[in-house]
C-alpha cells in the first residue's frame, strides 16, 4: 500500500511505518507535554489534557497548528525515508526515550573515548564503567579507537567530561545520558529541521548546533551496528 503526497512522490510500506511512529510520537503524552508552556496551554494543562486518550488528538491538532509542527508532509516523508540517514533520524524523533537514550549513551561513550582512555587509575576506571555501563564502556576503550576516532570531534564542551568524571555518580550518569540525547537530537536536526523539532522537543535538549553530512555518517555508522532494532529499518 502506497501513500501520494505532492508532486506524485510515494510513501512506501517501511515511509508509511515511520510515518505512523512520528504521528505517534507526536500525538503520546510525552510528546504533547514537550511542546507545552510556549504557547496557549501551561504545562500542567497539557500533561492532563495529553493523559486522557479523547483529548490526545484535538490537542495534537492544537498544537501542530500554533507551531507547524512537525511540519511534514507526505512527499517530504518520502524523499526523507528514501535515504537510511533519514529513516534513524525518524527513529530518533520517534523511538521511546529508553530505546533513544541508550543509543544516546553508547554515542556519547564513543565521543568520550580519548577522555575515557586517559583515566588510568583502576578505581576511577571502575566507577567510569559503572557511569558508562559496561556495552558503552567497551565502546569507549575497544572500538572506538580504531573505528570511530572521529566521533571525538564532536566533544565540543568540555564541562560535560568534568560532570561524566566527578564524583557524584547518578548526577554523572544523567548528564551522560543527556550528552547522547543532544547528539542525537543535532543529527536528527542536520537531517531535517522538523525532525529535530521533534527529537528536542519529546526530550528536552538543545539541537540548534546540527551536525554536518560527514558527522552524521560517522554517528549512523556506529549505531546502525549497535542498537539490535534498528538495522532493519536504517538499512
Amino acid at each position: 500500500m502506497v501513500g501520494q503526497g505532492e508532486n506524485g512522490v510515494r510513501l512506501d510500506g517501511q515511509g508509511f511505518a515511520l510515518a505512523a511512529r512520528l504521528a505517534a510520537a507526536c500525538l503520546s503524552r510525552d510528546g504533547l507535554s514537550a511542546t507545552a508552556g510556549r504557547g496557549t496551554l501551561a504545562a500542567g494543562e497539557v500533561a492532563a489534557l495529553a493523559a486522557h486518550p479523547a483529548f490526545r488528538r484535538p490537542l495534537g491538532a492544537l498544537l501542530a497548528r500554533e507551531r507547524n509542527w512537525p511540519g511534514l508532509s507526505a512527499g517530504r516523508m518520502a524523499v526523507l525515508f528514501a535515504a537510511p540517514e533519514g529513516r534513524m533520524a525518524a527513529l530518533v524523533a520517534s523511538e521511546p526515550r529508553a530505546v533513544v537514550e541508550g543509543a544516546g549513551r553508547l554515542l556519547a561513550a564513543a565521543v568520550l573515548h580519548k577522555r575515557v582512555l586517559q583515566v588510568v587509575l583502576r578505581a576511577d576506571r571502575e566507577r567510569l564503567r559503572a557511569v558508562l555501563g559496561a556495552e558503552a564502556f567497551g565502546i569507549a576503550t575497544q572500538e572506538a579507537p580504531t573505528l570511530h576516532a572521529g566521533l571525538a570531534a564532536l566533544e565540543r564542551d568540555p564541562v560535560v567530561w568534568r560532570v561524566v568524571s566527578g564524583d557524584d555518580t547518578a548526577h554523572a550518569a544523567r548528564r551522560l545520558a543527556d550528552f547522547g540525547l543532544e547528539l542525537l537530537a543535532r543529527f536528527a536536526a542536520g537531517v531535517d529541521a522538523a525532525l529535530g523539532h521533534l527529537a528536542c522537543s519529546r526530550f528536552a535538549v538543545e539541537g540548534d548546533c546540527v551536525l554536518d553530512e560527514a558527522e552524521r555518517a560517522a554517528v549512523l555508522k556506529l549505531l546502525r551496528r549497535r542498537v539490535p532494532s534498528w538495522p532493519a529499518i536504517i538499512g
